[in-house]
């Protein structure tokens, strides 16, 4: 039977009865086909005596077409992938909002509500365009061209915005760790001045003893007593102030001017990091990785599986 009888008579489509008569003549469930020019030809009274009689082909019953089970390491296969692409999805979004709420910060702050939705747009260019041009660049579009070129306008208003934020936000941060040190720094000096004078006075006796000795004493010798008193009160007043100082200084954080992450990375590498070269790559960072979501959005949405469709 030609396959156009067995689609009539089976209501199927050529393509889906041609589909299913390969996989049954590869499951084996059909006998081959023989080939041509394998057998040598007979005379036609040789091939009608030698010819058998002929048996009708076993034609299949149709039966409902039942999926095979997808292999177990397929599936676990198939699900890494997706948990893979989930993740770095999540990563790509949690980059380009957090670079969204610096710049759409920043921009209010400089420009009104205006400028922060010029920012907004900015970034949903950033975090989208990448997908759009690797998905422009698979169909050989000329249109990607027009969406680069849109990615690189939405970078250059991100990136100024970012640049805004993070600058500000360094130099106050610099700016609050310099007066928290120098603050440590003069208590500490006013502390050592303290403590230098009192380790000069040299008048041991209290107060109450030197003013009775002074009220009690010959005129003579009431100048000496007078300037004991003197110095027992300075004393007295020294030792108040540096208990003061003592008291209060645990309160002051203990910040260095240095840069701690410079000196910990010039003790862990054994070469002087300079603070200025490592200040610009921190900078540089924070300002490069907001600009990186959409690109790892990208390689998460190219990680999924296409769908196949079933016939």
């Amino acid at each position: 039977m030609s396959v156009a009888a067995l689609a009539r008579e089976w209501g199927w489509s050529r393509g889906k009865v041609r589909h299913r008569l390969d996989r049954w003549s590869k499951k084996g469930d059909l006998p081959p086909v023989p080939k041509r020019g394998t057998t040598k030809r007979q005379p036609p009274a040789a091939e009608a005596e030698s010819a058998p009689a002929p048996v009708p082909a076993p034609v299949p019953a149709v039966m409902p077409a039942v999926a095979a089970p997808a292999p177990v390491h397929a599936s676990i296969g198939g699900f890494g992938r997706v948990l893979g692409a989930a993740i770095l999805a999540s990563v790509g979004v949690a980059l380009a909002a957090i670079g969204m709420i610096e710049t759409t910060a920043y921009a209010a702050r400089v420009g009104g509500m205006l400028f922060a939705a010029l920012a907004i747009c900015a970034d949903a260019l950033v975090l989208f365009m990448p997908a759009a041009v690797a998905a422009l660049w698979r169909r050989r579009s000329p249109a990607m061209i027009a969406a680069a070129g849109l990615w690189l306008v939405g970078a250059a208003v991100t990136l100024a915005n970012l640049s805004g934020y993070v600058g500000s936000s360094d130099d106050g941060f610099r700016a609050a760790r310099e007066s928290q040190s120098m603050q440590r720094v003069l208590a500490l000096e006013q502390l050592a001045r303290l403590r230098h004078e009192r380790a000069g006075i040299s008048e041991m006796r209290p107060l109450g003893v030197l003013n009775v000795a002074v009220r009690n004493a010959r005129r003579s010798d009431r100048p000496a007593l007078r300037q004991g008193l003197a110095m027992a009160e300075r004393r007295d007043a020294v030792e108040t102030q540096i208990s003061a100082l003592a008291a209060g200084l645990p309160a002051i954080p203990q910040i260095a001017i240095v840069d701690p992450s410079a000196s910990v990375l010039s003790e862990i590498s054994g070469a002087a990091v300079s603070e200025i070269s490592l200040r610009r790559l921190r900078l540089m960072l924070l300002l490069l990785l907001p600009l990186c979501g959409g690109f790892v959005l990208g390689v998460a949405l190219s990680l999924v599986p296409a769908r196949r469709a079933i016939s």
